[in-house]
């Protein structure tokens, strides 16, 4: 707000974003304890058959300390919550109090969503829709109160709003839609599919597609997910081994492929030792045509190269760690950046003098 105070006469862009409620957190005072006992239970919370799941959540055998644990971080991000609650209150009241609603679009969201035992995780950045919804919330002068159940935004959106709303010409690409024809038009048509995706430390990189109906959802392991949204909005049952025959599973994975980005899912390289032959192929996801690899940044061990094609071989000379930047790159173009698709990832290789298992 005294930011605001000092800019009186300006177009300004103001982002708030604070910590709360991430459980890392501790909650104030006066709400400690406040959400004690609340449980959580909706129907995909541990879920019992998790038979039509990847194989990293069939691995996760639900035990009582994980139930404690998930409903301990609940209540506590509950409790963080409420100070979070407060504070955009009396930004709210500063607005109004200083005559700035008139001018001023307000949109509230999250960077992410988060499992707190549903499908037997604790995390973000899954396919899942309790990790991938978030809020969206729009105020706006002579903007009536409503709800939209059109599929309203990715991410993105929200900076072209941002640009169109300053009238910045020339900045809008294709990975942003402005809002304010939606908000304009409540008859305008929404997107008709979302595309998602993530790469997660800890878990298989994914990219999938959100229709109207159906989530399809590839996973760097080869594995897959469908599920009817309409139906199982708990996306209890995934119906990839039978999908229903009004669903073109060939249209929807070869959008995800097209669009989906190229990382690198080489996590760690196993010890080098001294003396010995060494050879790793570097592996990644995505990507069309001719990949291309490359060090990019720091240096390998002394008779050590990377193939373009990404095999790392040599014959260690000495003991010692070394780190290293390598990217892959594709040949053809991102129909969301049009620019060639490319990641960078740092490993690290150790070469002992003894062989290290």
């Amino acid at each position: 707000l005294t930011f605001l105070d000092e800019h009186p006469d300006e177009p300004t862009f103001l982002l708030l974003t604070p910590q709360s409620p991430h459980a890392e957190g501790t909650p104030a005072p006066e709400d400690q304890g406040t959400w004690e006992g609340y449980e959580w239970r909706p129907k995909s919370f541990a879920e019992d058959d998790v038979s039509d799941k990847p194989a990293f959540i069939q691995e996760h055998e639900v035990t009582p300390e994980d139930v404690v644990d998930w409903d301990a971080r609940t209540v506590l991000m509950m409790e963080n919550l409420q100070s979070l609650d407060r504070e955009m209150a009396a930004f709210y009241d500063g607005l109004q109090a200083r005559g700035l609603l008139d001018r001023a679009t307000l949109v509230f969201t999250s960077d992410n969503g988060m499992l707190h035992g549903e499908h037997r995780a604790e995390d973000k950045g899954l396919p899942y829709e309790e990790a991938v919804r978030v809020p969206l919330v729009v105020v706006q002068p002579g903007l009536a109160a409503g709800d939209d159940d059109r599929l309203v935004a990715i991410n993105l959106d929200i900076g072209a709003l941002v640009l169109d709303l300053l009238g910045v010409p020339g900045l809008a690409t294709d990975e942003g839609e402005s809002l304010q024809t939606l908000l304009d038009d409540p008859d305008a048509p929404g997107r008709d599919r979302v595309f998602l995706e993530s790469a997660l430390a800890g878990h298989p990189v994914w990219a999938g597609v959100v229709t109207d109906r159906f989530k399809y959802v590839e996973l760097s392991t080869g594995e897959s997910e469908l599920y009817d949204v309409t139906v199982d909005p708990y996306e209890l049952d995934s119906m990839h081994a039978n999908p229903p025959n009004n669903t073109d599973m060939d249209t929807l994975g070869e959008w995800v492929d097209e669009h989906r980005s190229l990382v690198i899912t080489t996590s760690w390289l196993p010890a080098a030792t001294s003396g010995q032959e060494y050879e790793e192929t570097l592996t990644s996801w995505g990507g069309h045509g001719t990949l291309t690899w490359t060090v990019e940044d720091g240096s390998l061990p002394d008779g050590f190269e990377l193939s373009t094609d990404g095999v790392l071989s040599g014959r260690g000379r000495s003991p010692g760690n070394w780190s290293f930047t390598v990217r892959v790159t594709d040949s053809e173009t991102s129909p969301l950046t049009g620019a060639a698709r490319s990641e960078e990832h740092t490993s690290e290789l150790q070469s002992p003098d003894h062989l290290v298992c």
